[in-house]
């Protein structure tokens, strides 16, 4: 879905959008919508735990609809900074804690599945934490939205 959306703002020969997951059925799946929409997206199988790409690759990176279902959020938040350029933009979708008691409960319930529903001042914090300005964090209901632009903190590679 976001893939297809990025993809039909790039202009040829500036760039490309991949769009990674850990299912086969996905990415088929991916793959149909995007030929039926006329856009050309990268499908990649990956871990999102353990990006296979190179430092400082990506101009964008957005995460939607499956933070909640990660093993490990801050590896995956550690891996989108370290595969940004040093301004580049990240953008996550995420279902935080319900702020209603029926949310609640249909949450307690989803998370028999493995699904996680953190605060949004977990994830925003998380960001931080890895060295990412956050610039938009926005909350409705048991949807955050929230993106960062650039590298606050350096690392050993980077000019600070």
């Amino acid at each position: 879905l976001y893939g297809r959306a990025l993809a039909r703002d790039i202009k040829p020969g500036t760039g490309m959008v991949i769009c990674l997951d850990h299912s086969t059925a996905m990415l088929q799946e991916a793959g149909r919508n995007a030929r039926s929409a006329g856009v050309q997206v990268a499908l990649i199988r990956a871990n999102a735990e353990n990006l296979p790409f190179a430092d400082g690759v990506f101009a964008g990176v957005a995460c939607g609809g499956s933070f909640n279902e990660f093993d490990n959020g801050d590896r995956v938040i550690s891996e989108v900074r370290r595969t940004l350029q040093a301004d580049g933009r990240s953008w996550w979708m995420q279902a935080q804690a319900a702020p209603t008691l029926a949310g609640r409960l249909l949450q307690r319930g989803l998370s028999s599945g493995g699904i996680r529903f953190p605060s949004g001042d977990a994830l925003a914090r998380a960001l931080r934490s890895a060295g990412l300005r956050v610039t938009f964090d926005e909350r409705r209901g048991a949807v955050q939205l929230i993106a960062t632009r650039g590298h606050v903190l350096a690392t050993n590679n980077e000019e600070p």
